[in-house]
């Protein structure tokens, strides 16, 4: 039978996730293109070497590169047929008028780059698919769905070694006089007249780019992705001051019996105070955690104090929940650790008089490997 272990899956470190029209937008099929699947053409086609000189595009102006720092603010972003210039030029107003470092980033160039090895391995996929069967002829055009990419320029200013350090710029650049208009969107408002309530007034403005600039990492430096098997360091932060903490045990498994779950808790700007005093801060979000960890401490303290049998009970508080564990050993297969989980397995807890059960572990209590910092 295989082996089940108390899944921590909250514990993995979480990085700010930051949605931009760099990092959002995605390409769609052209209109009024239909589906096809991939065919042979019934002529075969061969190619005929071109004649004209290969026109190489135009080098970008200010694009963006890993020297720039890890995070940048985007300014502004453009699509369509003049975003590059548009791009390029605001990019260079951004330096000489307000003195500070700006790029371009080509977003258009990657999805399309993206979309060629797309094609590429589906090519790849179906002449495999044909030669296997044998019926794959010399020279063949394919024909594809292909997704129409739209030219997409950003903005970006910067760069910054931190993100807290892009915050702190990022106020900043929002209280920037506006550039020239045609750098800015433009946005319109309908409003129904207030006298006789037939008709409506238009109103338009311009929107100054830097009051909704936001911070992005840099596109060209690959984001580093995080250990799934790396525990939160925010655990460590929130079981601080907690004096039946799991973490403090020396051996490195223990047996997880039972889990009160609360509402999500999300870490502070400056954490700095201890558990209990940041779930009892009061307000409504806080309600639901506080209650789930005082259950967990009450749940183990009652464990460590019953006269028939005693057993070392431990809490630990997590992003939404509190656990209670008992115990400490030196593997899964520790005898003892088996024997803990078939003596706790659905065990009730009651009254004093034992006529009311007022809680009850869990009917398969797991082993759950112990964080470490």
């Amino acid at each position: 039978m295989a082996k089940r272990y108390f899944p921590l899956f909250s514990i993995g470190a979480a990085l700010i996730g930051l949605t931009s029209p760099l990092y959002g937008q995605t390409s769609t099929a052209s209109p009024g293109t239909a589906p096809r699947t991939a065919v042979p053409s019934t002529t075969p086609q061969t190619a005929t070497p071109s004649t004209a000189p290969t026109r190489l595009p135009k080098p970008l102006a200010y694009p963006i590169t890993p020297q720039a720092g890890e995070w940048l603010i985007c300014a502004k972003s453009y699509i369509g047929e003049n975003a590059r210039t548009l791009a390029e030029e605001l990019a260079h107003e951004i330096r000489t008028q307000y003195n500070l470092p700006a790029y371009v980033f080509n977003r258009g160039a990657e999805e399309r780059d993206r979309e060629e090895k797309r094609l590429a391995e589906m090519r790849k996929r179906q002449e495999e698919f044909l030669r296997q069967l044998g019926a794959v002829p010399a020279d063949q055009r394919w024909r594809y769905r292909t997704l129409r990419i739209e030219e997409q320029f950003a903005v970006l200013v910067g760069g910054y070694p931190s993100i807290e350090v892009a915050r702190k710029e990022l106020d900043k650049i929002r209280k920037l006089k506006p550039p020239a208009e045609k750098f800015m969107d433009r946005a319109v408002l309908v409003k129904a007249n207030e006298n006789n309530g037939n008709g409506s007034t238009i109103e338009s403005a311009w929107v100054n780019p830097f009051q909704t600039a936001f911070i992005v990492h840099n596109p060209t430096i690959p984001m580093e992705k995080e250990d799934p098997n790396k525990p939160d360091p925010f655990l460590k932060d929130l079981n601080e001051g907690e004096s039946l903490s799991v973490l403090k045990c020396r051996k490195d498994w223990t047996l997880v019996v039972k889990v009160y779950h609360g509402q999500t808790i999300v870490q502070p700007k400056n954490a700095s105070s201890t558990f209990l005093s940041r779930l009892t801060m009061g307000g409504n979000k806080t309600d639901l955690l506080s209650a789930a960890a005082m259950q967990a401490r009450s749940l183990a303290e009652y464990l460590r104090s019953m006269k028939e049998m005693p057993v070392e009970a431990y809490v630990m508080h997590t992003r939404h929940s509190s656990i209670v564990c008992v115990g400490q050993f030196d593997s899964p297969e520790d005898p003892k650790l088996q024997q803990m989980q078939k003596l706790l397995a659905n065990m009730k807890i009651t009254n004093k008089e034992k006529t009311i059960v007022l809680d009850q572990l869990s009917p398969q209590p797991l082993p759950m490997k112990i964080p470490r910092f």
